[in-house]
């Protein structure tokens, strides 16, 4: 992370999603590089969620109405 996102609201409600098949994210382990970063500049309310069988397109996945029920259950928290 760098200093530029010190800026940003430090209760900002941040979900990080992303399919643990997902090659271009590393299989999860750069979401939680990225959620680290957040969480070091002071974010509190970070969320990472990994899609079980799911890859890049998790909105596109044959089990896309599981990642939108995760977003919406987010959103609603």
């Amino acid at each position: 992370m760098t200093k530029k996102n010190n800026h940003i609201k430090k209760d900002l409600p941040v979900l990080i999603i992303s399919g643990i098949k997902d090659p271009v994210g590393k299989d999860g382990k750069d979401l939680f590089k990225v959620a680290n970063g957040y969480k070091k500049v002071g974010m509190s309310k970070v969320t990472v969620h990994l899609v079980e069988d799911a890859r890049h397109e998790i909105l596109k996945e044959v089990n896309k109405l599981q990642t939108y029920e995760i977003i919406v259950n987010w959103m609603l928290e």
